[in-house]
């Protein structure tokens, strides 16, 4: 007798808990820090998800140029999977907030592209996040 509302939400919160043990699966057979690993992609989660980006749009996009720069092709993957979790199956916000939603993956996409630029560049190890975010194109 639940609501579809319901089940959508529980489907939502299982998927994030189950994408959560596979990424903290691959890192602990890589060695890497499961709590960073952890933090990195709750964060990632509720900000593309859950979170009302309007006032936070430059944090939103300077934490995925981190993220990507930070952890690379995995980063990448994280991002890219809830992008689809938002606008194909309408997790978190995606269902009834489209302009934000389209806002969230062209951003999302530019970040990317801008990180991987960055990494390839001859600025690459030297600038800080503010440097490389003067650039991020608006």
């Amino acid at each position: 007798s639940e609501s579809w509302l319901a089940k959508v939400v529980t489907l939502d919160r299982f998927c994030l808990i189950l994408f959560h043990a596979v990424w903290l699966n691959y890192w602990k057979r890589h060695l890497f820090s499961v709590h960073l690993c952890l933090d990195l992609s709750e964060v990632l989660c509720e900000v593309l998800l859950y979170t009302d980006v309007e006032p936070v749009q430059s944090e939103t996009k300077a934490l995925c140029v981190q993220a990507v720069i930070s952890f690379g092709h995995d980063a990448i993957a994280l991002l890219a999977f809830l992008l689809v979790c938002r606008a194909q199956f309408e997790f978190g916000r995606g269902s009834g907030f489209d302009d934000e939603t389209q806002w969230v993956g062209t951003t999302v996409l530019q970040a990317i592209d801008h990180a991987r630029e960055y990494l390839v560049s001859e600025y690459a190890p030297n600038l800080s996040l503010l440097e490389i975010m003067q650039s991020f194109p608006s």
